[in-house]
């Protein structure tokens, strides 16, 4: 039934916030929640100044940005994250993690949900 009136469609900009930055993801963790999916991505920066200062390398691991995703938006992430794994290791090399690398990963995370959950 055509009642004559169009429905409109919204107008979507597309635009970088100014605040926008690149970053080296360094580790990231999270969890999920009743209903969405969480996610800390951390950087890792040497300190030039403090480490000139100090004569010693200081590294600061910084909590970057925060991520809430419903479950469809994770899912998304996930089926596009295994796409391009799989196309860099048809035209590059393997990808291996250590089991160091996985367990600790595992570790943090457990730990900050339990930090979390006892504030």
């Amino acid at each position: 039934m055509n009642t004559g009136k169009e429905e409109k469609k919204p107008i979507i900009r597309n635009s970088k916030a100014n605040d926008y930055k690149t970053i080296f993801v360094h580790q990231f963790y999270g969890g999920v929640r009743e209903d969405h999916f969480e996610m800390i991505v951390e950087s890792l920066e040497t300190n030039a100044a403090e480490s000139q200062i100090k004569k010693e390398v200081i590294l600061e691991l910084k909590d970057e940005v925060g991520l809430k995703m419903t479950p469809e938006q994770a899912k998304r992430l996930y089926l596009f994250l295994g796409k391009q794994i799989a196309i860099f290791e048809k035209n590059n090399r393997e990808i291996k993690i250590s089991d160091e690398v996985a367990s600790s990963a595992l570790s943090k995370a457990l730990q900050k949900a339990s930090e979390a959950k006892n504030k």
